[in-house]
Order: structure tokens, then sequence, then C-alpha cells
């Protein structure tokens, strides 16, 4: 009892100390302690500005906002407590103050600090940028916003996504746009008494007159499967990233390759099964 006494007195006497210390600044002092808090606050607005534009074309555009921030931030709070020297305030029990105040935030809003996070360092990387179709998180679309908190995707059924930037973060990122170029495997059937030169030379030749396949690297077919009812041949071409272009160019191999059989009187088999029946003729 007596040292929590003690220690009421012993802050109630530091509190007086200060305010009686306060009461005797001079004019002078204080107009010291606003011109320091002025010119901290306009370098703080040039520091911004200069950092902004230096990362604008270097960066994401998010990241340079966010540094030009904290890098205003830090220089303010070096002329506030140069102010609060300057009029003899003691700023050991405010920084205390700050310190906890940080802790308790960091714990109640860790997922939105996560997500920060995660947002500064994809903004570093650059996994993908606006305009990109990636597939993540089990969702694939066109990348429409990235920003410190989530990645805003829109599907290709026109469904808006927000995930959350450590989800994505901590997922693997296919990024179907960034390449340039993007190969797509079809695989067809023939029949077990086809010529598989003639056919291979057959699908080859139809999906190199397809609008849209690239001419190099240049379209393949390979057989590489025994199936119940047929030999499997997997054709392989390039073409234009986007997913539109794929269904595109899929769709026009698609009728080529059937087209091309026709004329050549390749069969491509449907699945059959062939039954074999014992006949007890004592029966």
């Amino acid at each position: 009892m007596r040292q929590l006494l003690a220690t009421e007195t012993e802050s109630g006497d530091t509190t007086g100390g200060t305010i009686s210390q306060l009461s005797q600044l001079t004019l002078e002092d204080w107009l010291w302690s606003g011109a320091i808090l002025g010119t901290a606050f306009i370098l703080a607005l040039g520091t911004r500005r200069v950092v902004q534009r230096l990362l604008r074309n270097a960066s994401n555009p998010y990241v340079g906002t966010l540094l030009g921030r904290l890098t205003a931030f830090v220089v303010f709070s070096i002329g506030f407590v140069y102010a609060l020297n300057r009029i003899g305030v003691s700023i050991a029990p405010l920084l205390g103050i700050f310190g906890l105040l940080g802790l308790a935030l960091a714990f109640a809003f860790q997922d939105i600090l996560e997500n920060f996070i995660a947002g500064i360092l994809m903004s570093i990387r650059k996994p993908f940028e606006s305009g990109d179709q990636v597939t993540t998180v089990g969702f694939s679309g066109v990348v429409e916003d990235i920003n410190l908190r989530t990645i805003d995707l829109r599907t290709f059924a026109g469904e808006r996504v927000f995930i959350p930037n450590a989800m994505v973060w901590k997922e693997p990122i296919v990024n179907h746009t960034l390449l340039g170029n993007r190969r797509t495997t079809l695989d067809i059937g023939v029949g077990y008494d086809a010529d598989l030169e003639l056919a291979t030379s057959t699908l080859v030749d139809a999906v190199a007159t397809v609008d849209g396949v690239s001419s190099e690297p240049a379209p393949e077919a390979f057989a590489h499967a025994f199936g119940d009812s047929s030999i499997d041949i997997a054709i392989r071409f390039w073409h234009q990233p986007a997913i539109s272009d794929e269904w595109r160019v899929r769709d026009g191999v698609a009728k080529a390759v059937k087209a091309a059989l026709d004329r050549e009187g390749i069969e491509i088999p449907f699945p059959q099964r062939v039954v074999h029946i014992d006949r007890d003729d004592h029966l």
C-alpha cells in the first residue's frame, strides 16, 4: 500500500513537474517548436511526392504510394520528437505507450496486417499485373485490380472474386498470359487398322491451316497410347494465351481434324466391346 501511494505520489510529482516546466516556457520556445513542426510537415509532404514519383515507373504504384507515406511519417515523427525536446517534454513515456498500443493493434488486426504485407511482397515480386489471366486458389479469370489487401479477379463466367493477398501468396499462381504464347493438347483416336504415318501427317497438315494456330513452334502429332478401341494420338499446337483464343482455336482444330480424317478415309472409332458367348450343344 505504501509502495502504491509512493508510486502515485511520484507520478503526480512528475506530471506536476512537466506542467510546471511547460508553464515556464517563453513565447520564443513555443514559436520554435511550431516552426519545427511546420518544417517537418512540409518536408514530409515533399519527401512523399519525391518517393512516389521515383517509384512510379520502377515499381507497382501501390508500393510507391505506401513507401511515400511511410517516408513522410518517419520525417514528420523525427520533427515531432525534436519539437517536444525543444520545449523540454520527455518522450520516453510516449514511446512506451505507442509501443504497447502498436503491439495490441498488431494482435487485433493480424489478418489485415498479413494481407497488407503479402500485398507489398507481391507488388515487389510481380507474379502478375492487371489484365493478366491467372489461376490461383481454385479460381481462374482476369486480374482487374491489385491492392494492398485483395486481388480482384473477374472469372470467365462473369463473376467478381475478391481473394485475400495472404491466400494468393501462399498458393501456386499460374499466369496464363505472361509468356505470350500457350500450348494446347487435343487427343483423338484412330482405328487399329489405320496407317499411323498417314494419320499423323494428315493431322499436322490440317491443324496448320487453322486460323490462330502458331506456325512456330509448329503443330505436332504423336501416337502415345493403345486404347480399348483405338490408338490414341496427341495433337499439340500453340496459340495466343487468352482463354477465349484457346476455345476458338481448339474448336477450329477439332473441325479441321474431323474433316481431314474423313477425306482420307481414316475412321475415328467409337468405344465398343466384343462379347463371346460359349454355347453348350447339350442344352
